[in-house]
């Protein structure tokens, strides 16, 4: 049983680091969006202060780049969000597992306990009875 609950939170560990990753990917990339929002609001207040900028077409170029980035970042974040439903999927079936064994491990630990406790008791009376005390 001891084995068996090593085995069962070493899967648990594992699962956990594996959606740690997952969650610093989506970290990343929800601070990429921010950025890109704030220079995207940097850029409309420049851009319409410049109307070199928009002779130019330079503001298009940017808009054209800005909406291929977001679209890149959103399209990759929706992709980390799913990989992440279905690691909590497994993070929760690993806990469950592991807390099943840890329950089951300390019912034993605890029924060993009783055991040695009756068995003390009934070699004490024993030795009460004999005169061996």
């Amino acid at each position: 049983m001891h084995q068996l609950a090593k085995v069962s939170r070493a899967q648990y560990l594992r699962e956990l680091a594996r959606i740690r990753e997952i969650l610093d990917r989506e970290t990343a990339l929800r601070g990429q969006l921010l950025r890109l929002a704030q220079q995207a609001e940097r850029a409309r207040r420049d851009h319409a202060a410049d109307p070199a900028m928009q002779s130019l077409g330079a503001d298009m170029a940017w808009q054209g780049w800005l909406g291929r980035s977001r679209r890149r970042l959103n399209t990759e974040l929706a992709q980390v969000m799913a990989r992440k439903l279905v690691a909590m999927d497994s993070v929760r079936n690993a806990f469950g597992r592991e807390q099943a064994v840890q329950t089951l491990a300390d019912a034993e630990a605890a029924r060993r306990a009783d055991r040695l406790a009756r068995l003390r008791d009934l070699h004490l009376l024993e030795a009460a009875c004999t005169g061996e005390e």
